[in-house]
């Protein structure tokens, strides 16, 4: 099992990881420090359990849809959104452009 993912964040700026190009959100944490995510996609069940940032139970094969994008291209668009929140008095195309 492949364990290499990417931090995110959803359209609504909820808590997410990459993994595989497909993109999933924070659905619990639980009391043993464990995080279960789950896919983004409303009809689709796979999912990926995380601790200490390593994950330790994934069903995050055969989804029922293609996936959104191409990681780095995700990651591009994180790291812009994240500029833009936090860099409001700078123009978006500025930013953008950079």
């Amino acid at each position: 099992m492949d364990t290499k993912f990417v931090w995110s964040t959803t359209a609504k700026g909820e808590k997410a990881i990459l993994y595989n190009n497909y993109l999933y959100h924070l659905k619990r944490e639980n009391k043993n420090t464990s995080s279960h995510y789950v896919c983004t996609f409303n009809s689709c069940s796979r999912s990926i359990t995380l601790k200490n940032n390593v994950i330790i139970k994934s069903n995050a094969e055969n989804h029922n849809h293609q996936p959104k994008l191409l990681e780095n291209v995700q990651a591009v668009f994180c790291g812009l959104k994240r500029r833009v929140l936090d860099d409001v008095d700078q123009p978006i195309s500025k930013i953008y452009e950079e």
